[in-house]
């Protein structure tokens, strides 16, 4: 199994995508759902075994919406509500109030994978 974690204040997805709304976000997870299997190809992983994988996006809402206007912050809910519909194994998190809080969600989960592996 392989668990992915994003930076999702330093990571966005394209806007694009985000303008669309809910099927924006079942878009981008289709995408990334294609782009995870395509690395784990090139891995050297037996493609005919079933690639099992998890995603979780860490974000932080506040500082997020802060930097977009009313309208952009509502797309981003509603691109968000599709990513998450598209498949129980893709998790948004909502990390706190600060960028700080972000990234010490993301070393920490790096961390717990660091520990199970080794």
């Amino acid at each position: 199994m392989v668990y992915c974690v994003i930076d999702g204040d330093s990571y966005l997805f394209a806007d694009s995508l985000v303008k669309k709304g809910v099927s924006g976000g079942l878009d981008a997870a289709r995408n990334l759902s294609n782009n995870v299997k395509e690395c784990i190809d090139r891995m050297g992983y037996d493609s005919s075994e079933k690639k099992q994988f998890w995603v979780s996006i860490f974000y932080s809402k506040s500082v997020l919406e802060s930097a977009l206007s009313p309208n952009a912050a509502e797309q981003l809910e509603q691109f968000y509500q599709g990513f998450t519909q598209n498949s129980a194994r893709f998790v948004l998190v909502n990390s706190g109030p600060s960028r700080k809080h972000t990234e010490e969600k993301v070393k920490g989960e790096c961390g717990v994978c660091d520990e199970v592996t080794s």
